[in-house]
């Protein structure tokens, strides 16, 4: 996959913000204390990674097949069936399910 600076803005504008920022941001302000358990912590870390895992597999298919990003701005100029993209309809939305869950699991 080739790091470019529209993948980076991408990556900055669209998913991080809806899976780090936004979350983070509610949990900070809220001011509550959690209490974790060690089964919700595990089950949220592998909810986690699985969706950060399937967010690069996604990515990767859009820089290497579709010679773009995954951006609006930037669409692919080739259709692309690679990956989980032959399975799924949006891989990078199940992606970010799983990171949402697994925050609110974590």
């Amino acid at each position: 996959m080739k790091i470019t600076k529209s993948l980076i803005i991408a990556f900055f504008i669209f998913p991080f913000n809806v899976m780090g920022t936004i979350p983070g941001a509610m949990v900070w302000f809220d001011g509550e204390v959690f209490l974790f358990s060690w089964f919700s912590l595990m089950l949220g870390a592998i909810l986690i990674g699985l969706g950060v895992i399937a967010i690069y597999k996604t990515v990767a298919s859009f820089t290497s097949h579709g010679n773009v990003t995954p951006a609006p701005y930037d669409p692919p100029r080739n259709f692309v069936i690679n990956g989980l993209y032959g399975h799924v309809r949006n891989p990078m939305m199940i992606g970010v399910f799983f990171v949402l869950i697994g925050e609110a699991v974590f």
